[in-house]
């Protein structure tokens, strides 16, 4: 997946518990949760170490296993 053209902000996961993703901004290492509900991705396909693609509104719109 090409991550490069987008507005939205790119992150590896760091931690998942619950239904709640810790994520570690690619370009400023800022870290985020974000609560998997609010996102469409199933919960089932979000691991440690991928690299997802979030919106302004914290949603999870891309993800892509980099292992």
């Amino acid at each position: 997946m090409d991550f490069i053209m987008s507005n939205n902000n790119k992150g590896i996961v760091t931690n998942v518990h619950g239904d709640v993703l810790t994520i570690e901004d690619i370009e400023s290492n800022d870290v985020t949760e974000i609560i998997m509900k609010r996102g469409f991705v199933e919960e089932s396909e979000i691991e440690i170490g991928c690299l997802v693609e979030y919106d302004k509104y914290k949603k999870i719109v891309i993800q892509e296993d980099i292992n």
